[in-house]
């Protein structure tokens, strides 16, 4: 019997990236904002923006460009990650955030309290304290978490 070594056998697990997108649109609601026509609405409580061509992305790979509970500290937000990651894992799609904080809300969590709230939802930490990435199981088989291991902003 011939085995393969992990990184082989990765090559013949499925994504799927428009059946993910396609999910995602029907599980939120279009967002009334000219300026944002990619912004979701999530539950009617957190606005949330996925990119999958902004910057260079592998296919099975999207970003979540923005985030934003509509009523800040009652874990809205936090469930709305918890249902996107779920969903990618259900098509093994990964996910790249910048945990970034936006000068523009009042009331938004500072870089560090960002890179936490990430880190606890399995997002790790890359090359920055702000760039994460929450691996697809594509990527868990192939990338050690001690080489990317959160890093403390």
């Amino acid at each position: 019997m011939l085995i393969l070594p992990d990184s082989l056998f990765i090559m013949t697990k499925l994504f799927d990236k428009e059946a993910f997108l396609k999910e995602f649109q029907a599980v939120t609601k279009q967002a009334v904002n000219p300026e944002r026509p990619t912004q979701r609405l999530y539950d009617d409580k957190v606005l949330m923006e996925i990119l999958d061509n902004r910057r260079p992305l592998k296919d099975y790979q999207v970003e979540l460009f923005s985030l934003m509970s509509l009523e800040k500290g009652k874990g809205h937000a936090g469930k709305a990650v918890q249902a996107l990651t779920r969903l990618a894992d259900k098509y093994n799609i990964g996910i790249v955030v910048y945990a970034a904080p936006s000068d523009r809300q009042e009331g938004s969590l500072t870089r560090h309290q960002l890179f936490k709230f990430f880190k606890a939802r399995g997002f790790w930490g890359i090359s920055s304290c702000t760039e994460m990435y929450r691996p697809s199981s594509l990527d868990r088989s192939v990338i050690q978490p001690s080489l990317c291991a959160a890093i403390s902003p």
